[in-house]
């Protein structure tokens, strides 16, 4: 079985450490990196009550480039998700965004030409409904 390869964004905060949890415990996943300036250094399993999980924070998302993540779950705040976003689509990485506090305009006013030929999904307010992109 081929595994998803996750990381997550604002890893140490309390949606992004429940994130790591139920990431890890899929069998279909692979918690591959945890992105959070705050903790760098820190070992993300030992953050999240799971022991040692031999993944660092890192403090951006370009210092995940070598664990090779196909999502990236954003759970951080509306002043740095865009950016998140747009680095994301740039290294071939597909967003998941939970964060929440952005609107449907300012979300689309991210689109680029770069980003059309690329997917993600927004998810505000973690309900049964997505909005896929």
């Amino acid at each position: 079985m081929t595994r998803i390869k996750v990381a997550v964004a604002g890893a140490a905060g309390r949606m992004g450490q429940e994130v790591v949890r139920t990431v890890a415990e899929q069998e279909d996943m692979e918690l591959v990196g945890a992105v959070d300036p705050n903790r760098e250094g820190e070992d993300i399993g030992e953050v999240v009550g799971l022991g040692p999980m031999r993944i660092s924070c890192v403090p951006g998302i370009r210092d995940l480039a070598s664990d090779r993540p196909q999502v990236l779950v954003d759970f951080t705040h509306p002043g740095v998700v865009k950016a998140n976003a747009v680095t994301c689509l740039e290294l071939g990485i597909r967003p998941v965004i939970g964060t929440t506090g952005m609107t449907r305009t300012t979300c689309n006013s991210w689109t680029t030409s770069r980003a059309r030929r690329r997917s993600g999904c927004w998810s505000p307010r973690t309900s049964p409904s997505v909005r896929c992109s």
